[in-house]
């Protein structure tokens, strides 16, 4: 949970200054050497929170994002609670028994926490008609050096205090009516920084070094690494020491990573560290731009780092190899001269959210993955920018499916084409609530061993000889294990708190917005489109494992026929490369005339298909009409119309053969010949098959009529 105090009531408002569409337009002061790009921002900021109207009488506000609530802190007795989108109010009075440093909502809303002062922490529980009682009282000594540094809520019912002497756990009791102390762990702790998202707790235990654990239900505190910063560039006074805004926590790919930005060297670094239960890895340093003040959001598994003295951003993807910013110095997108004041009183709310106290606004952070893209392509190859796009979430893929279609009018090869095709065909595994973060895309630069998302996987950090020793290894999977349940423990608290990722692209979209237009274009080579197509379909079923729609066999189909492959197409069928499906029967039975082995195959592969009456009619075409005839009394052909097998009986100019056939559907219930103008069953009288009835009365009408005459 973040919290500000705004600057007054006199604070400037805001107008509507950050609006999506805004570009950057205000030049501000940099100590940075590097060249300012004048886009249109990749970045924007979506108000979703506005307390304008308290601004008068706030004290201090906190945002708990999680949660989606904003509380409010009204002088000394009272805290407005803003939740649901904000549209629901409520005022609480928490009465006047001092000042309020501090005000936390419990999940549920059922508990309110009051600090009044260091020593002094009350628990109040509230209720709809906005009534608070207090419950609790929890005093330190106050002949003791230890304060409270402040409370977090960790789970329903339960409660984690910070002092400077350590932390302590809480849990609701139903039978007392009280919080009742579980746990208590001693450390001497200058500052802390707590993060719902996967529930850690950061404490600063030295100048430069920081312990960190994980909250788990009923009161749990597991122990994770103790992290001992070392600053790159020169130290002395204040720099030697690490503050809490120096200190962030990031969820990415799957993966906890805790932040440090190293202000010493020149440029300013911020360092990441693989979060694990021992000791920490590093993982990667990026350089930032320019001195100033740094805050960081994650948007979509992206960095977001912004400068709020020089009002510029970066964007990191740890993906992307190397150390290289996706966006580099672009400036903050902000509409006028004034606005760019309040940068500096930017509050990051991670993960993605900035509130402005002194404003009374929140903003969410959204990344303008077109226009990012857009800018990619500038210094990026196709791949690379299609690769970047698969990891993240959109409404509305089509642009993405654009730049595949130009990779390929661009001749990019059939290899690119396949390593295009399956970050595309991977992402569409990941959805569902299911999937947990080891289905997450990796590449191997981000597999660490120690890490939450490797550990364990790797015995190449065993020291010496002992690393292939059974004793070294049932401790490395000993301690994998245990990394292991910490990696789904982290991505379970991430996941109660995010939404499932969206599908990126449909093989409908990706057939309709890439493949279908180039086979349209007269002058795109259909020998490269079917290469394609190739690596596409084996994509789906290699990388994605999907069942690949008929659509993309038809076009194969098409394309070989239109450069007259015959020959390939039929080893391609007869292996089943080409699947099986009607369209494609039908493209092989018209194309029979040109190549002979295509009738056959078409109809071997109707019939494979169970599409008895196209087969039927296939060899009633044909003039094959006695294999039609037994084809359709075999598999019990019903909607092949009768006067097909009529027609082509009369049309033999055999009236024996006539006869049996006509028998043959009478037998079958599909003929009857109880009037001369009863038409064929289910067939209204009058019809067509009328005049079939009435020519076997005149050919067989005497002898049918004898025959009946001596059976009886």
């Amino acid at each position: 949970m973040s919290s500000v105090k705004p600057a007054g009531p006199d604070a400037t408002r805001f107008k509507d200054q950050l609006d999506p569409a805004a570009e950057a337009i205000v030049v501000a002061d940099s100590v940075s050497s590097a060249p300012v790009r004048p886009v249109t921002s990749s970045l924007r900021y979506r108000p979703v929170g506005d307390f304008q109207s308290s601004l008068p009488e706030l004290s201090a506000v906190n945002f708990d994002p999680w949660r989606q609530t904003v509380l409010l802190v009204l002088g000394d007795e009272r805290v407005e609670i803003q939740e649901g989108e904000w549209s629901s109010k409520r005022r609480i009075h928490v009465g006047h028994t001092g000042p309020i440093r501090d005000a936390k909502l419990a999940p549920g809303g059922g508990f309110l926490g009051v600090l009044r002062s260091a020593k002094m922490l009350e628990i109040l529980e509230i209720d709809e008609s906005e009534h608070s009682t207090s419950v609790q009282e929890l005093v330190r000594d106050s002949h003791s050096s230890s304060a409270i540094l402040g409370f977090e809520w960790t789970f329903p019912g339960e409660l984690m205090v910070v002092s400077s002497s350590g932390f302590e756990l809480y849990q609701y009791s139903g039978t007392s009516k009280n919080f009742v102390k579980k746990k208590s762990r001693e450390a001497r702790i200058n500052w802390y920084s707590y993060w719902p998202e996967v529930r850690i707790l950061v404490t600063s235990v030295g100048p430069l070094a920081l312990r960190l654990y994980h909250m788990k239900l009923d009161s749990g505190a597991d122990s994770l690494m103790t992290v001992n910063l070392k600053p790159k560039g020169n130290t002395s006074g204040v720099q030697s020491q690490a503050t809490r805004k120096q200190i962030t926590v990031f969820f990415v790919y799957g993966r906890a990573f805790l932040g440090y930005f190293d202000l010493t060297p020149d440029p300013p670094l911020l360092v990441l560290y693989r979060i694990s239960r021992s000791t920490p890895s590093h993982s990667v340093s990026y350089p930032l731009d320019g001195r100033g003040t740094f805050i960081a959001n994650t948007v979509d598994n992206l960095i977001v780092v912004t400068n709020v003295v020089t009002k510029l951003f970066l964007i990191f993807d740890m993906k992307n190899d190397g150390t290289e910013a996706v966006v580099s110095t672009a400036r903050i997108p902000v509409q006028d001269e004034n606005d760019i004041d309040a940068v500096i009183e930017w509050q990051p709310c991670f993960p993605d959210y900035i509130l402005v106290g002194s404003r009374g606004m929140l903003y969410c952070i959204q990344v303008d993955l077109q226009a990012l893209a857009h800018d990619m392509r500038e210094n990026s190859s196709g791949l690379a920018v299609v690769t970047f796009l698969a990891r993240r979430d959109m409404d509305d893929p089509t642009f993405v499916l654009q730049i595949v279609a130009e990779m390929m009018r661009e001749g990019a090869s059939v290899d690119q084409m396949r390593k295009a095709f399956d970050p595309l065909n991977s992402r569409v595994r990941q959805i569902g609530p299911s999937d947990t973060p080891q289905g997450m895309i990796r590449d191997s630069s981000t597999d660490s061993v120690n890490s939450l998302g490797s550990i364990g996987t790797s015995e190449n950090n065993l020291n010496g000889s002992a690393a292939g020793s059974p004793t070294a290894r049932r401790k490395h999977q000993a301690h994998a294990g245990s990394a292991s349940t910490l990696q789904r423990a982290l991505a379970r608290s991430h996941e109660e708190f995010n939404a499932t990722r969206r599908q990126l692209c449909t093989q409908e979209l990706l057939f309709a917005n890439v493949f279908e237009p180039l086979s349209k274009e007269a002058t795109f080579p259909s020998v490269y489109l079917t290469s394609c197509l190739f690596e596409y379909i084996a994509s789906l079923s290699v990388a994605a494992r999907q069942t690949v729609q008929p659509c993309f066999h038809e076009l194969v189909c098409d394309l070989l026929l239109r450069d007259n492959r015959h020959t390939e197409l039929h080893q391609l069928v007869q292996y089943n490369v080409v699947e099986d499906s009607a369209a494609v029967a039908r493209r092989l039975l018209a194309r029979g005339d040109v190549y002979a082995p295509f009738k056959q195959l078409g109809l071997d592969m109707l019939k494979r298909l169970d599409a008895n009456n196209e087969v039927a009619d296939v060899l009633l075409n044909r003039g094959e009409f006695l294999d039609a005839l037994r084809y359709a009394v075999s598999r019990s052909v019903t909607t092949v119309p009768p006067t097909s097998f009529l027609e082509a009986a009369l049309q033999s100019g055999d009236r024996t053969l006539f006869l049996n056939t006509y028998k043959c559907l009478e037998d079958r219930g599909m003929m009857t010949a109880a009037h001369a103008d009863q038409a064929v069953a289910g067939l209204p009288p009058g019809s067509a098959a009328g005049r079939y009835v009435s020519v076997f009365r005149e050919m067989w009408g005497e002898v049918v009529e004898m025959d009946s005459m001596i059976d009886m």
